[in-house]
Formats: structure tokens, sequence, C-alpha cells
């Protein structure tokens, strides 16, 4: 994983310089002991962006899925430009080791799909942008229509399932999020972001299991990806 900058509690950690251009803080309270509380004042200068470019770590660059086939994933890092940090939904503010894919619905029915860690336990995220009417538009996003930044629950399994109602979810979620009732001709961008490179000891990747009705064809005409190719 990445490194780390800082790691303790009582002790003021003084000013933590980024860089990659990305710092991930996950602060933990024991539940136990009440304390004032913490102050933190955050300042960002541009970014030259993340450690890979020209793969599915961007957006522009997502995969197209034309069958719903289960797929398996592993990213190296964030892409060069991070398209994620949407910073508003108080769901996913950055992307460490993600991944973007594209689908375009052929037949109308439900979207839904579960994010299964390879080997079990890692804490995957997700956000899924859309709908979109034929081109996806990676520079104008929009914010995410599901999201679940929950954290490592059980087998680390987390998706779109049905029987639940709730769009989006922070870190005390369940994993869990509602489907998308999905038109054909309707294009959706997911990204799947993993927290920490290594866990339980291991360099983990994903498999992708789109369990929805909906089904995927290749988009027409060809959405704004430099690899138009159906994966999947």
């Amino acid at each position: 994983g990445g490194t780390v900058l800082y790691s303790g509690c009582l002790t003021n950690p003084g000013t933590i310089t980024s860089t990659t251009g990305c710092l991930s803080i996950r602060v933990i309270s024991d539940g136990v002991i009440t304390r004032p509380g913490w102050l933190a004042n955050i300042s960002c200068v541009p970014c030259a962006g993340g450690q890979q470019s020209n793969t599915n770590s961007d957006c522009s660059n997502a995969t197209v899925l034309c069958s719903d086939n289960t797929l398996t994933d592993l990213s190296a890092g964030p892409g060069a430009i991070l398209e994620g940090c949407d910073g508003v939904t108080g769901c996913i503010l950055g992307e460490v080791y993600s991944n973007w894919y594209s689908v375009t619905i052929g037949n109308s029915g439900t979207l839904a799909f579960t994010v299964d860690p390879e080997g079990g336990g890692a804490d995957f995220d997700f956000q899924v942008f859309g709908p979109f009417s034929g081109n996806s538009n990676c520079s104008n996003l929009g914010l995410p229509i599901r999201c679940s930044f929950a954290g490592e629950i059980g087998n680390g399994n987390t998706g779109l399932q049905n029987g639940y109602t709730d769009n989006s979810e922070d870190w005390s979620g369940n994993g869990w999020v509602a489907p998308i009732n999905a038109t054909a001709g309707q294009t959706y961008l997911i990204m799947i972001n993993k927290w920490s490179q290594v866990s339980n000891g291991n360099n983990t990747g994903y498999d992708l299991d789109f369990t929805g009705t909906a089904t995927f064809v290749i988009p027409s005409p060809a959405i704004s990806t430099t690899s138009p190719t159906c994966s999947a």
C-alpha cells in the first residue's frame, strides 16, 4: 500500500504533505472514551495526477463491457486524472486503486452487480454515474447515482442488490445499495475503488459479477473512450 505518514492518537501530527497527489485520511473511534475532537486544515494545489495512465484507472480509458459475463480485474493505482473525487455526496472522496467500466444497456431491466474480493476480505468501494444518452462524458460526470464507501464487512462483498432501497452510503453502511432501473440505449460508468493495495498480506483483485436483468450491447455511436472494443 501507500506510505503511512502518521498513525497515532493524542499527538499533533503537524503538517503532512502528499508527494503523490493522493492523501487518504482514516479516523477510527473506539466508541468508549470521549475526547474533545480534532480539526484538520486541508489545502490543495494542482496535482500532476496519479501513477497510472493509458489504463482503465482513468474514466477516459474505461473498459467497455458488452456482456454481463463475470470479469476479474486488479488496479495498480489511481489514474492520471482523479475523476471520481466528487467531494459533494459524502461518499467516495478520491481514487486510490481504481478501475473504470462503461456499460450500454441493450434490453431494459435492472442494473445490479457484486464486487467480490479475490480471497475474501478487502475494502472495495464504488460509484455509478449516468445515465448518459449515447456518449458518456468523463469531463462532466455529474454526481454519482449510486455510491458506497462502507468499510470492509464480512467477506468484503459490496454492490447493487435487490432488496435494498438506499442510493448512497458512507463508511457506516452495509456495503449494499439499490439496483438501477436501466433503459435500453442508456450508458453508465462504474468506478470500483480499493482502499489499499494490500489486504490480508495480498495484493488482491476482485470479480465483478453482474446480477441484474438488463443486458449490455456495443455502444453506438462509440462512447468516448480510447478502447471501444468489447471486454467480457
